[in-house]
Order: structure tokens, then sequence, then C-alpha cells
């Protein structure tokens, strides 16, 4: 392979019945051999689309195990969101020191999670939400997840 056909070459894509189109990403979080990035799969609980990360064994595609974990996400979302809204606003007036701060709800939207390749109680994860309002969009707010408990410290990204 040249260097023209590596920066050129084609992205790797799967229409899975599940998840819809998905765009091999490369390397997976926690050592998976790949990731596919699905950037619009309908998310029940808000009736919107959101995206997802979905680590893999191989360039097969996500599993019935990840599926049904996005299932059982969709299922337990609105009784783990208070929680994880607790813990973004608790890192957040840390971050701020003294700035008033805004209920994140009405003012964040889910944005995406990731779904590790193989599906426990106390398997890792990571969710993110963005802006609601589009003019300040540049910026995700990030919460590491064990099974369905929040991890504090969150991560802003831009």
């Amino acid at each position: 392979m040249d260097f023209f056909s590596f920066l050129f070459r084609r992205p790797v894509v799967l229409e899975d019945d599940f998840f819809g189109r998905l765009v091999l990403d490369g390397i997976g979080q926690a050592g998976s051999s790949c990731c596919f990035y699905a950037a619009k799969v309908m998310f029940q609980p808000t009736g919107t689309t959101i995206e997802c990360m979905i680590d893999t064994a191989d360039a097969t595609g996500p599993s019935r195990t990840q599926q049904a974990f996005f299932q059982q996400f969709e299922q337990i979302y609105a009784s783990i969101l208070p929680e994880i809204v607790r813990v973004i606003e608790n890192d957040s007036r840390l971050l701020a020191a003294g700035s008033p701060f805004v209920n994140f709800t009405s003012t964040h939207r889910l944005a995406g999670i990731t779904i590790p390749e193989r599906a426990s109680s106390a398997v890792s994860w990571e969710i993110w939400f963005e802006p609601i309002d589009t003019s300040q969009w540049g910026y995700s707010v990030s919460v590491d997840m064990i099974g369905d408990v929040p991890q504090a410290g969150i991560g802003i990204s831009a």
C-alpha cells in the first residue's frame, strides 16, 4: 500500500439490522480489536438519535449481546439519569468555583454511548451529553460508567 492509498482508502461500512449504518473506526476501547461508529441510532426514551461507539472482536459487526446492552440501556435510562446528572452537577460545581449553575437536564441532551465488547454487570462504558442550544455546540460532557453506576470525575471535551 503506498502513501496515497493509505490516506485515501475507503472506509469499511456495514449495514446492521439493529444499529443501522456502521463505519469501522479503528481500534476500540479496552483492547478490543475493532470499533464501529453508528452516527444515528434511534433512542426510544428520548425519541432522538444518538451516536454509538461499538467495540467488537472483529470486523463482522456488533453481537446480539451488544444489541441487548443497548436495549437494556433504553429500559434503565430514566432510572439512572438522576444519578448521572447528580455526578455531573457536583463535578461541574467544583470546576466552576462559584459560577452560577444552570439545570443540566434543561440545557443538555444525551448525545451518545460506548457499547463494550462484552457485557457483564460490572462492565465499563461511557455516556456523553451535548448542549441543546446549538450556538453552544463544540463541547460534550462525558461520564464513565461501571454497570449502571456513574463514576465521579466527568470529562469535558471540545
